[in-house]
């Protein structure tokens, strides 16, 4: 694409350009919807020149409610903004007829009449523009079926843990596999099958329980070849052969399908002198003769390795040992099937010298997907992710896994993010993510942020709605739910919760839950497994004793000035202050730094909901919370009225931090590490201030109190000052120290 644009944009117009103008007449785009802006750009160029008037044509064709590719870098705005015309370079805009299609040669009048309530008053209603949300416009059915279409053809199915035994995701798992061979069983053997994923989380749950009721199914991209056991094993064999010293390969071996030893014989073994396991494991075949297999086995390929093939020399290992044989017994002929493809791909991948070979074999194994079982070929139940259905349509779905959030997979934030503002062309932001030892990132990071989460619910909104029109005649969704006293809760931000928000179940009573009536879909709540019930889970025989070991030692020591402060915290178990006031007491001095440090940065207090909220995510109790959090709102405002709090608060320093992270070095191999509450610089000189939520004791003048935590937090806030002054360069005497009682309302320098 880059290298179309780049001779298309060239001036004066090169051969090429010439002679594409000369060729070019009509141009049709189909799944439009999945256009990337590289590719807009490219048509752009293609058509430059082209007027109303010269009898050529772009048609465009697409659906923008199935616009699900953002990860290949599609923009389903570009769809939008096709609608008022291709702007051509220096020509204005080339103008398009839009047309709407709302035509459904496919599904069920019910299915579609469902479909159109869904999404036209709750999924897609009141689209965000600015979040690449899209209008909905509704179906009509049109065709004529030679069937009966069923009532209620939407199925919704509700999972929770109902104290029986067995998880959730087990009796979904389960639910599923006997509902999918009944289908099976009960329909003609013309009528299509699928099962759709919308991520491929629990497909290893799925495939099990499929496979456990008998039920063959075609698999499109379904787990990794590389994440089967015997696929495993088999890369230990050629990890062996190459890498003598490789200890994990070896201990490997004695837990594969072909030597499978006790965990009693891996602890004896291990517990060997220090030595490699090669050599462990030839000690301990004299006690265990038939290790002699696998050593003898090994032995001899060993002297054939930078001779022959790594995967010829694998496989006659693998041979010795009656792979196949044990494969089968272990996995079934899936199983032998996947030994066979990973010997061919470790085949086409040989590179002569064994190290780059297996260097190119994890390689490709990260890109490649096992292979379909033998018996599939003949099945007609498809499994696959909703991206790969596509196009594709089938008479009877299964969407489970309604609970997906979109969201919760997103992992750790980026280092950075780069987003197209709305309504802007070219021309994307950028913006740095927070520095490590920052607590809150920037605020263009933030609009960022929240920017791509809108968009990514977007488009999770959009594969839901390609999800559910893969359907012809019946759709069974199921989704994990949670009991939360008699109220039934699903995941926010979820699939499901949008399904439960439109029918108006969001926080429902298990009763009406259960009696709820639709005549469009049905609700079953926890339903009966017919073929199978979910077992309890069989107790696993007792671990041996972990193996003693001494770890290397790391090349530096991390050091926290706050665990200098001398106050002695050692309380008896026993001791309900510790366990009760102490941990309220903490609570309550993480919330106050935490308040402190927002009013600084946004000017304002929060609410006492929203105190009382935090306490309690802390572990206080509701009514503790609520109290403790008016006294917190209470102690801070009078605090913003002591003239010390209030100049350090208000006053726009120069320079200034709050919950500052830091770090230096005080000595070569040890690393400090600390957070200062609040810092500033008044003139020339700095100030370190250390926020106190504690009060003096029973009896305890205010002098005494004050002298006592002086000589307790004294240490810590002297190695503060002395880690600030590395970082700014500047004497310790250019820095004050101290402590600031919120309770108290005093300022206390220690130095």
């Amino acid at each position: 694409e880059e290298g179309a644009i780049r001779v298309l944009n060239e001036d004066p117009p090169t051969d090429l350009q010439l002679f594409l103008d000369h060729r070019i007449n009509h141009i049709l785009v189909d799944e439009f919807q999945d256009t990337s802006r590289n590719q807009w750009l490219l048509l752009r160029r293609l058509c430059a020149g082209w007027d109303h008037e010269g009898g050529r044509t772009i048609f465009f064709v697409g659906d923008p409610k199935q616009s699900i590719y953002a990860f290949r870098k599609a923009e389903v705005s570009l769809f939008e903004e096709a609608k008022k015309g291709m702007p051509l370079p220096g020509q204005g805009r080339l103008l398009m007829h839009p047309s709407i299609l709302s035509s459904n040669f496919r599904s069920d009048p019910l299915l579609i009449e469902w479909v159109n309530e869904l999404f036209g008053q709750t999924i897609m209603a009141s689209p965000a523009v600015a979040y690449d949300e899209v209008p909905f416009h509704p179906s009509v059915y049109f065709g004529q079926h030679d069937h009966v279409p069923v009532e209620q053809p939407v199925s919704l199915n509700l999972f929770w843990d109902d104290k029986h035994g067995g998880l959730p995701i087990e009796a979904e798992a389960a639910w599923l596999a006997n509902t999918v061979a009944r289908m099976e069983a009960e329909t003609e053997p013309d009528t299509s099958i699928a099962i759709l994923l919308f991520t491929r989380n629990r497909l290893p749950c799925y495939l099990n329980a499929l496979t456990r009721a008998g039920v063959s199914v075609r698999v499109k991209e379904g787990i990794k070849i590389a994440e089967y056991q015997e696929i495993k094993s088999l890369r230990q064999i050629a990890v062996a052969l190459c890498r003598p010293h490789d200890d994990i390969a070896w201990a490997a071996l004695l837990r594969s399908p072909w030597l499978w030893m006790g965990a009693d014989v891996l602890l004896e073994v291990g517990r060997e002198p220090p030595v490699d396991w090669r050599s462990k494991i030839a000690g301990a075949a004299r006690s265990h003769p038939e290790i002699n297999r696998l050593l003898n086995a090994i032995r001899s390929a060993r002297r054939r390795i930078g001779r022959d093939p790594l995967w010829k020399v694998t496989s006659l290992v693998w041979m010795e040992l009656g792979g196949p044989e044990k494969v089968a017994a272990c996995f079934g002929t899936g199983g032998v099937e996947n030994c066979r493809r990973f010997l061919e791909i470790l085949e086409s991948v040989e590179q002569g010298m064994p190290e780059e070979t297996l260097a190119r074999l994890d390689i490709a194994l990260e890109r490649l997907y096992a292979p379909d079982r033998p018996q599939s070929a003949e099945c007609r139940i498809d499994l696959m992710t909703v991206h790969a259905a596509k196009g594709l349509e089938f008479d009877i779905l299964f969407l489970p896994f309604l609970d997906w959030r979109p969201l919760a997979s997103v992992g750790p934030s980026p280092p950075y993010l780069l987003e197209r503002l709305p309504d802007k062309d070219r021309h994307p932001l950028i913006a740095m993510g927070p520095d490590r030892r920052s607590s809150e990132p920037e605020p263009a990071y933030r609009l960022l942020k929240e920017l791509q989460e809108k968009r990514e619910i977007g488009e999770a909104k959009r594969l839901f709605y390609v999800g559910v029109t893969r359907a012809k005649r019946r759709i069974f969704m199921s989704g994990i739910v949670q009991l939360t006293g008699e109220q039934i809760v699903a995941q926010k931000r979820s699939v499901l919760s949008w399904v439960m928000d439109h029918e108006q179940l969001t926080g429902a009573s298990l009763d009406k839950v259960m009696s709820h009536q639709n005549r469009l879909m049905q609700v079953r709540c926890n339903p009966v497994i017919e073929k199978e019930q979910i077992s309890a889970s069989i107790p696993l025989p007792p671990l041996p004793e972990p193996i003693s070991f001494h770890p290397e030692p790391i090349p530096y020591v991390l050091e926290s000035p706050s665990k200098l402060a001398k106050e002695d915290f050692a309380r008896s178990a026993e001791d309900e202050f510790y366990s009760g006031a102490a941990a309220i007491a903490a609570a309550r001095g993480v919330i106050t730094h935490r308040i402190i440090e927002s009013f600084w940065r946004d000017r304002i207090l929060p609410d006492i909901e929203q105190v009382a909220a935090a306490l309690e995510n802390k572990g206080v109790g509701s009514e503790t919370a609520l109290l403790i959090g008016k006294e917190i709102l209470r102690e801070i405002s009078l605090c913003l009225k002591e003239p010390f709090f209030n100049k350090l608060i208000h006053t726009d320093h120069s320079v200034a931090y709050s919950e500052w992270s830091i770090e230096d070095f005080s000595s070569p191999d040890k690393i400090r590490s600390g957070t200062l509450d609040f810092v500033f610089k008044d003139g020339s000189q700095y100030l370190i201030v250390d926020f106190k939520t504690s009060k003096p004791e029973a009896g305890e003048t205010i002098e005494t109190f004050l002298r006592r935590q002086s000589d307790i937090y004294r240490p810590q806030l002297i190695a503060y000052r002395e880690m600030l002054s590395r970082v700014k360069e500047c004497g310790n005497d250019e820095i004050t120290v101290g402590l600031y009682f919120t309770r108290l309302r005093r300022w206390s320098p220690i130095c």
